[in-house]
C-alpha cells in the first residue's frame, strides 16, 4: 500500500538528501510561522515518502522540543516505516497524543502509525472517535478512507471518504490515487483513470497499479514485469503488497519456488499479510502438500478476520477443498 507521493528518480532522491545534509544542524526561522529549517526540510521529505531520511531530523526536533506533539507524531510516522521499529513507533505516537492532550489532529497521526504497523482496525476506531471534530478535514477523511482500505471489503465507505477529501481539496493527489485503488480492488470502476488524474507518472505506484491491471486482465508476465519495476524505494507496507503480488504473478506463471520466495519476503515486511499466507498455501497445494495448504489458508483467515469477505478471497478458487 502506498502512503504518500514518491520521487520520480534516484537522482532526485540523491539531490534531496544532499539538501538535507547541508541544512542539518541549522536552526533558523522560516517566514512568520517560526518553524525551523529542519522541520521545513523534514516535511518536504515526508511529502515525498522519504521517511528514512526524515527520521533523523524529526528525532532531533523532538529532542529539542519535547513538548511539541507534532514533532513527536511525525517522528512516529517515520519510525512506522521500519518493521523493527513498530513498537517504538506506537510508543512515540502515544506520547505525542499524551503531550497534546488528545488533540484530534495528533490522534489522526496516531491512527496513521497504527495503520502502518498493521493495526488498521484500531486506527479506524480512533478516527471514528474524532469524527465530530474533523468531519470536514481533508487529512482526517483521507486517513479514514485509507485505513478502511486496509480492512478487507470496506471499499464503499473508503471511496466515500476519499470523495469528501477531494470535495474539500480537489487537488489532493493521495485521495485521487487511493480512490483509484479502491475502485480497482472492488471492481466498481476504472481506477486507472483516477491514477492518471493523480499525475504520479514515474512514481513507483504507477508500476504497481499497472501490474494489478495486467494481472486482472490475465496478462501475468506483464504484471510480473510491472511489479518488479515497483519494488525500489517503497515503505515496508508498500513493498509487502508488491512482493505479495509478485508472488501471485509467479504462481499464475507456474514459478512455484519464486512465488514462495516472494510471499515469504512479503511476510517479512508485513507479518499479517493474509494474501501472502493464502498464496503460500496455494504453492504447497500445487506441490501436492494438502496439509500445509490447509494450515496456511486457516492462518490467513484467522490472522485477518475480514480476509474471507474480500474480493480477493472470493475470486480465488480453492485448489484443495477443506472438509
Amino acid at each position: 500500500m502506498f502512503p504518500l507521493q514518491r520521487l520520480a528518480s534516484r537522482s532526485v532522491r540523491t539531490n534531496t538528501v544532499i539538501s538535507v545534509r547541508s541544512l542539518n544542524g541549522v536552526r533558523t526561522q522560516h517566514h512568520s510561522r517560526g518553524y525551523s529549517t529542519q522541520n521545513v526540510v523534514a516535511s518536504e521529505l515526508v511529502s515525498k515518502g522519504l521517511y528514512k531520511e526524515a527520521l533523523p531530523l524529526y528525532t532531533v526536533l523532538a529532542q529539542q522540543n519535547p513538548g511539541n506533539a507534532e514533532y513527536l507524531a511525525n517522528k512516529a510516522i517515520c519510525l512506522a516505516g521500519h518493521p523493527d521499529s513498530a513498537a517504538e513507533a506506537e510508543a512515540v505516537a502515544a506520547k505525542a497524543v499524551s503531550v497534546s492532550g488528545s488533540d484530534p489532529k495528533i490522534l489522526v497521526k496516531q491512527a496513521h502509525v497504527l495503520r502502518e504497523v498493521g493495526k488498521a482496525e484500531l486506527a479506524v476506531k480512533i478516527l471514528d472517535g474524532v469524527s465530530r471534530f474533523l468531519g470536514n478535514d481533508v487529512d482526517w477523511n483521507f486517513e479514514l478512507g485509507k485505513s478502511l482500505n486496509f480492512n478487507w471489503a470496506r471499499y464503499g465507505p473508503a471511496i466515500m471518504h476519499f470523495d469528501k477529501a477531494l470535495e474539500l481539496n480537489p487537488h489532493h493527489v493521495d485521495s485521487m490515487y487511493w480512490r483509484g485503488m479502491a475502485l480497482h480492488w472492488s471492481g466498481r470502476g476504472d481506477g486507472f483513470a483516477w491514477l492518471t488524474d493523480a499525475n504520479i507518472a514515474g512514481d513507483a505506484r504507477e508500476s504497481f497499479f499497472k501490474g494489478l491491471k495486467s494481472f486482472r486482465e490475465g496478462n501475468y508476465q506483464a504484471a510480473l514485469e510491472h511489479f518488479e519495476n515497483s519494488t525500489v524505494g517503497l515503505r515496508p507496507h508498500d513493498d509487502s503488497d508488491v512482493w505479495s503480488w509478485r508472488g501471485e504473478a509467479h504462481l499464475a506463471l507456474g514459478n512455484l519456488d519464486k512465488a514462495l520466495d516472494s510471499f515469504n519476503m512479503a511476510l517479512s515486511l508485513n507479518a499479517k499479510d493474509a494474501l501472502s499466507m493464502h498464496g503460500i498455501g496455494e504453492v504447497y497445494a500445487k506441490k501436492g502438500d494438502k496439509k500445509s495448504y490447509e494450515e496456511w489458508l486457516t492462518k490467513a483467515i484467522t490472522t485477518d478476520r475480514l480476509y474471507h469477505k474480500s474480493d480477493y478471497f472470493r475470486q480465488k478458487v480453492p485448489i484443495v477443498p477443506i472438509a
